[in-house]
């Protein structure tokens, strides 16, 4: 099974509108997301932030999984940063 994550841009937690649809869009498709929530304004480190989504992505191929990582924005920059660091 294919474990989708995404991560959110600086706007926050909600996505925008127009990510919404998009999001929408691939559930339609059966492409199930499950969001790994990022505060960006915390005082963690990047590498904290990396940390904490690799270890959910670890647990995912632990339990047999393919992973997909979605980013929007600065989401996209950390989803980048966790695959070149893996």
């Amino acid at each position: 099974m294919i474990k989708t994550y995404y991560i959110n841009s600086l706007s926050g937690y909600k996505p925008q509108p127009y990510v919404r649809k998009e999001l929408r869009e691939l559930k339609t498709r059966g492409i199930l997301l499950t969001q790994i929530p990022v505060d960006w304004y915390a005082l963690d480190t990047l590498e904290q932030v990396i940390e904490r989504v690799k270890a959910g992505v670890e647990k995912a191929l632990d339990d047999g999984h393919q992973v997909v990582l979605i980013g929007i924005s600065a989401g996209g920059s950390l989803a980048l940063s966790v695959f070149l660091r893996w």
